[in-house]
């Protein structure tokens, strides 16, 4: 326990805003809070000031790029933290990976940055664009940047766990300014409950404990119920988190992500391209919203609704 005077705390708040609008003059960050890791989406950033200090959730269906979201947000947020506040030692995002492997994980991180068809990378059947493609995705996080702390292989993940491994991670390598879970129902308790509705409540408090006690951004994804596909307008809202229990109290961003041409099968561009729609179910710093991107299926990749618009016109 630590008790700040006001005089220390608003001292840092000045700080703060005197280092924000340098920021924003120099790097045209001008909406997002000071305290937040952009996203990486110009009208994300613009709707919901980047991901500051807080338990945000990823939701949606399957196949609805929920996962793709995840894994492009942290990764953009984690090298923007760092490029903006220059650290010496970059710090790192800890990522516990229960569906994907590490090796698949940063794969598809790969695809993602070099636009590389992942079954064109994983047969290795890369024309000589797509090698210089690769090249230049792999020299960017092997040479020049080492963004992740990948963990693998733990099944199952108990919540139990958590906080004597993040302790030690942190002692070995600095502050974490992104811890994040690609799978919230995958995380259990070794304690008995009368109901998985009760263990994820359990879950879900312990993991705001822990983003409250590490100042940190706890990052994790969600299910969504498949009752929401049964609805005329399929959009998930706060009610169609799987096994919600406390979930949408707890949180203080909720993320749902819904991709119609899954439904319809009107996809563009030989069938890769569609729109995807983020919308911002809860937002304690915010409105609620909802933000249009353009999702590559075959690569992984979301962009900027508009910059691919651009493209796709020349």
């Amino acid at each position: 326990m630590e008790i700040v005077a006001t005089k220390s705390i608003l001292e840092q708040v000045l700080n703060d805003v005197e280092f924000y609008n340098r920021r924003s003059e120099n790097l045209g960050h001008s909406k997002v809070r000071f305290d937040a890791c952009p996203t990486g989406f110009r009208d994300l950033d613009d709707s919901i000031g980047g991901i500051s200090p807080g338990f945000t959730v990823i939701a949606g269906r399957p196949c609805n790029g929920s996962d793709v979201l995840f894994r492009q947000l942290i990764t953009n947020a984690v090298l923007e933290f760092n490029n903006i506040n220059n650290f010496m030692y970059k710090q790192k995002a800890l990522i516990f990976s229960t569906s994907l492997s590490a090796k698949d994980f940063l794969v598809r991180i790969l695809c993602a940055y070099g636009l590389i068809p992942l079954n064109t990378l994983m047969k290795v059947a890369m024309d000589g664009d797509e090698w210089m493609k690769f090249t230049s995705s792999f020299t960017f996080f092997f040479e020049e940047n080492d963004p992740f702390l990948l963990v693998d292989n733990i099944s199952p993940l108990f919540v139990e766990d958590l906080d004597e491994f993040i302790l030690k991670t942190i002692d070995q390598y600095g502050h974490l300014p992104i811890i994040a879970f690609d799978s919230l129902q995958a995380i259990r308790t070794r304690k008995k409950f009368d109901s998985r509705y009760a263990e994820t409540a359990e879950v879900s408090r312990t993991l705001k404990e822990l983003q409250v006690r590490y100042n940190t951004r706890i990052i994790a994804v969600c299910s969504v119920n498949r009752n929401v596909e049964q609805r005329a307008d399929m959009r998930p809202v706060l009610s169609d988190l799987r096994d919600s229990g406390t979930i949408e109290d707890d949180a203080n961003l909720v993320l749902f992500t819904y991709i119609n041409a899954f439904y319809t099968g009107e996809w563009l561009d030989n069938n890769n391209v569609s729109i995807m729609e983020v919308l911002v179910g809860k937002n304690d710093w915010g409105k609620q919203d909802r933000i249009q991107l353009m999702y590559r299926r075959e690569e992984c990749n979301l962009c900027d609704y508009v910059a691919l618009s651009a493209n796709s016109d020349e």
